[in-house]
Formats: C-alpha cells, structure tokens, sequence
C-alpha cells in the first residue's frame, strides 16, 4: 500500500496547491484592526522572561474527558512559569462540563483572562460572546506585535477564512493541526477477495452490485462459510456512514447532516432533493433486501463498526483511513484505496472538505494584561515547544531534514504535558515543512491528493456556507430550529426506504413534507450566509 515517497509529496503538493487559494486568508481583515489603544502592560516586547516581576494570569481550561491531568502541578506548565516569570490560576473542567462552567462564568460577571479548550473540546460561541454581547476581547489589533509566532500563520492556506465574527473581528486564537486532507471518507475494496471471484475493479454502481453478489456468494475469505459482508458501513458519520453512497449519483452530501450543497455556479441547494437522490435511496434498499451490506448499519457505532472491519468478513467500507481503524496487517493488506463508482448517467462528485481552525483560546473583556496574556500563548506555539506539546519534550527529535518527528514508541508520563489540550496552530504549508508526519497521515493525504487529481471533488465546499460564513443571531437561531426538525425527518425517511424501498406515494409524501419544513427557507439562510462571504 506503501507508493513511492516522491510520488506522494507530488501528489500532496497538488492538494496543498488546490486548497491554498491565491493570497487569501491571513492578514487583510486583521491587519485592518480597529485603532485600539496601546494597552498599558507589564510584559517585555521579546524573549524570555515574559515579565520582570512575576504576575498572575487566570485561566479557564478545557481538558477532554478522557484526560487525567492536573494543570497546578504540571511538569510542562511548572516549567513554563520559571520561564515566563507568570503565574497561572487554573480553573480546569472536563468537556461535559465545559459549556455549563463557561455559562456560569459568563453570567457572574467575574471571568478568567484566558479562555482556552484545544482538540475542539473548548468550542463554544465566540460570535454570540464576542461581537454581540461583548464580553470577548477582539484580538486584531494585538496579534502582530504580540504573538509573532502565531501572527504569519494567519496568511497560510486562507486558515482565517472561518475565523471572523459577523462584525469583521476576530474573538479566538484557533487551534489547528491540518493534514492536507480534502474530504472525510475514502472507499476501501478487498482486492485479495476481487481477483478471487473474478472481477475487474468495479467503475459504476451495477458493477460494483455484482461484486457484492459475488462476494456473498462465492466464500471469497476461503473459510467455508457464508459470513461474508460484502458491504459494511454505520448510518451516520463524518467517514464511515451512508451518506458515502449519494456522491455516486453525483451529490456531495456533507458530512455534518446540514443536507445542503453548493453548485459550481454557487447556489445553495438541499441534497435530498437532488436528480439521484431517490435512485440511490433505491440502491441502498437493493443491498438492504440482498443482504449486501450489513443490516446493522442502521444502528450500529463507530466502535461496533471497527470491530467488524478486523473480522476479515468485509469486502468494501468507506473510512477515513485504513491505518486508525486498528485492522491487522494481514487484513489491511487486501484492501485498496479506490475511486467512488458512478451511476450511470452521472458523474461521482465528493464532497470537499476544508481544514478549518477551532477555538483555541479567547481573552476576555477584563483580562488583566493583554500582552503578557498573548505573549504567555504565543511562548508555547514556537516550533518545538508546540510540537513537543503532544507527546512532550522527550517525545520529539530533528531528523536529518531538519523536521521534527516524534520518538518512536515513546510513551508520555502521566500530567507531564497537556497534549492535545494545548494550544496548537499548524496550517498545512508550515506543518509539512516543519514536521515528519507519520505513515498514518501521509497515507490519508495520498488518498485525498489522488482523488483531487482524478477529479471527483465538488467544486465549492458547503463548508462556506456552514462553516465559514458568519450569520446573525436571529439567522443562526432560526437555521437551527429548522435544521432540528430536517434532520430528524431525514434520517427517518432515509432508514425507512432502505428497508421498505420508495414507492411514487412515498417520495410524493416526502417531497411535500419537506417544503412544510421550509426546505427553501433553510438554503435561503445558507445562500445569504455564503452571500455574504462575496461581499
């Protein structure tokens, strides 16, 4: 599976190109600034210490569920305040609190200086906290001076394209580890089992059916038994679920179950009511009453999919790579990364994904001191000492390329480091050229730049509209309600013509249904949110 490194980088190269726009992102809204005044502050302009006499700092910290740590007694942050000569007060929650604690705080009118939740477990609404009520900090007119290792990110690969508020400020640090990934999920073909039955790899939607035919007839794992799933997926997920078969037909359904898309000529429109939608409904019933794809789909997780995916008892599977699901080798070495077929009379078009930055870290309107408070984030984002946040210092070296790379088989002691609950920014043009990712993630961008260059990405990603553009609160209150009652339907009615099939009735019910649950006046606020990104 391993291709030659040269043709990966090329590949790789390619993606990076395609995502990275021409000039965009970075600086032209922040360098516009709102002519705020210098603040007074304690902090030295550059090096280390941070501040003459040490001072203290609050801090709000959000740490995933899974983590065990203690940020007062921290190795790395111990560490940290003898460099810096700042103190922190730590007030660290677990994410199934965060939002709860974050509300709270927000409400008593007393808050932290820093706001911080890495890994995407700290998000909250910045827009609603920020420009709305006001009780964010807008960071523009400090970032350049006072976070010089974080401040040129900004200008690589477009990454502030998502990070305004709908007034054109910027309330959050990001945090961001990108990959020079272009969608979610890839096909996977069991190659070993195609050359058994005697099958070319399969380009269209009735080719691929007869290769599930025949890997459920054929007893293609040689076992003597009839255990084979031809087809294995769940029902929903951002890699693995059955929205993965609508781009046959032509329609990038999204990963987030908005059920909208973008035309090449950029108009808002809802997936299920798109030419093939039905078609495909009616395949997934074909497979669904051939027992082509597991029946469970309907139901099952994440990790119950996995599980299955070792049995050596699939023939195909869409999923974000082969090397996170934990497959042995011996099973990882049947399959191969293919193409999405196409039905025919359509062309396959999968839907683009943009690696966009998360809440890092906010300050809030009463931080004590701005600088020291950006200064004492910006000390942990430089190379090493951000690269050496995951798996601690000990954990990294420099190759002979002069790119940091983690220790192979080491393993971080026990509240020595925050890992990915740290503060991390590393668009893909630094990333790449900084750091020696591993084999796990250099086989995901292989897949995404092939797929770029064979041409089965959308055009524009619906991520413009639901990610990247700002709403209003009214919009986005009312996109919500909305969203609630679609979705729901949605899922409903897809399960129910998996198993039932679509009749004229049925799709003449669902047509219906959908504009009483104003279907038009969803992607009307999708539109005007995209709109507004051309302005």
């Amino acid at each position: 599976m391993k291709k030659v490194l040269c043709v990966l980088l090329a590949l790789l190269m390619t993606l990076l190109c395609a995502c990275s726009g021409n000039g965009g992102g970075g600086t032209s809204k922040a360098d516009s600034g709102s002519g705020a005044a210098e603040p007074t502050t304690k902090a030295n302009e550059t090096g280390f210490p941070i501040v003459k006499d040490k001072v203290d700092l609050s801090v709000a910290q959000c740490i995933r569920d899974v983590d065990e740590l203690d940020y007062n007694t921290m190795a790395f942050y111990v560490d940290y305040e003898t460099k810096t000569n700042v103190h922190v007060n730590w007030e660290q929650y677990k994410q199934a609190d965060w939002l709860t604690k974050l509300n709270l705080m927000f409400s008593s009118g007393k808050y932290t200086d820093i706001i911080a939740g890495g890994s995407n477990g700290g998000a909250f609404d910045t827009d609603d906290y920020g420009a709305t009520q006001h009780l964010l900090l807008p960071l523009d007119d400090y970032l350049e001076k006072w976070m010089p290792n974080y401040y040129p990110r900004l200008a690589m690969n477009n990454v502030t394209d998502s990070m305004y508020a709908p007034d054109g400020k910027m309330y959050y640090i990001g945090y961001f580890r990108a990959e020079g990934i272009n969608t979610s999920g890839h096909y996977f073909l069991n190659t070993t089992w195609l050359k058994r039955v005697g099958k070319e790899m399969p380009t269209t939607v009735d080719e691929l059916t007869e290769v599930f035919r025949a890997f459920k007839t054929q007893d293609p794992n040689q076992n003597g038994q009839a255990d084979e799933v031809p087809f294995e997926a769940m029902f929903t997920g951002t890699m693995a679920g059955l929205i993965d078969i609508f781009p046959f037909w032509g329609i990038p359904e999204p990963d987030g179950e908005q059920f909208v898309m973008i035309t090449d000529d950029g108009k808002v429109q809802f997936t299920g009511l798109q030419k093939g939608y039905r078609e495909a409904l009616e395949w997934l019933n074909l497979l669904y009453s051939e027992e082509l794809i597991d029946r469970e789909c309907i139901t099952q997780d994440q990790s119950v999919y996995a599980a299955k995916l070792n049995t050596g008892t699939v023939g195909y599977f869409p999923y974000w790579r082969l090397e996170t699901v934990g497959i042995p080798e011996e099973v990882t070495d049947e399959f191969e990364c293919v193409l999405p077929v196409h039905a025919e009379g359509y062309e396959a078009k999968m839907s683009r994904r943009i690696e966009l930055p998360t809440f890092g870290a906010s300050l809030s309107i009463t931080c004590s001191d701005i600088p020291v408070a950006l200064r004492w984030i910006d000390g942990q984002m430089d190379g090493e000492t951000m690269i050496g946040i995951i798996p601690g210092k000990d954990g990294i070296f420099k190759n002979n390329e002069g790119k940091w790379e983690y220790v192979e088989g080491y393993e971080t002691p026990k509240n020595t480091t925050p890992g990915v609950n740290g503060f991390y920014f590393a668009p893909a043009d630094w990333y790449f050229a900084n750091f020696q990712f591993g084999w796990n993630i250099l086989e995901k961008a292989q897949h995404c730049a092939w797929y770029e260059e064979q041409g089965v990405m959308e055009k524009i990603s619906s991520q413009y509209a639901t990610n990247i553009a700002s709403m209003s609160t009214e919009d986005k209150e009312e996109l919500t309600r909305l969203q609630t009652e679609i979705v729901k339907y949605m899922e409903e009615f897809i399960t129910k013509c998996m198993v039932g099939g679509v009749t004229d009735s049925a799709w003449d019910t669902y047509t219906a249904t959908l504009q009483n649950l104003k279907v038009d006046r969803y992607c009307e606020l999708y539109q005007k949110a995209y709109d507004s990104l051309k302005k």
